[in-house]
């Protein structure tokens, strides 16, 4: 299983974000942090994903083994014109399609024994165009569990 350290939480979700092939910019960080970007960062392209900062919760089952469980969202989004409703209806669908890859992934790896991710109920909401302009896509609210038994010591 994947340690839990804050770093190797956000760099699952990096890897993830450089292997898919339609995202072009991946950003972790504070909601100031993901608003800012399109209008500061040099590098910056849609679509893109941003990680939103966890909230980290300690579980440990009573035999030693320790882990943390990321309670997190990510974005997925596309900058449309605001006059255009089928380009923001096929943005929403390509955020959605970007976001179905990355249920998968976090299927396959709890399959495998890597993370543990209950992909049964995960929660996908469109983002709210009160506080974003241009931009359409989804937000993925999700729980993945990274073990912390060789960073903790009892």
């Amino acid at each position: 299983m994947k340690t839990g350290t804050l770093l190797n939480y956000v760099a699952y979700f990096q890897e993830w974000a450089d292997n898919d092939p339609e995202l072009t910019f991946f950003m972790f960080g504070s909601v100031e942090l993901g608003l800012e970007a399109p209008r500061s960062h040099p590098d910056f392209n849609y679509p893109f994903a941003w990680l939103e900062q966890p909230t980290i919760i300690s579980d440990s089952t009573g035999n030693h083994n320790f882990n943390e469980v990321f309670q997190s969202g990510i974005s997925v989004l596309f900058d449309a014109p605001q006059d255009d409703h089928d380009a923001q209806i096929r943005a929403y669908d390509s955020a959605l399609s970007i976001l179905y890859r990355l249920q998968s992934k976090l299927h396959k790896d709890t399959k495998d024994g890597s993370i543990i991710c209950e992909v049964t109920g995960i929660k996908k909401e469109a983002v709210s165009q009160l506080w974003l302009d241009s931009h359409y896509g989804f937000r993925m609210e999700f729980m993945a569990t990274f073990n912390l038994s060789t960073v903790y010591k009892r």
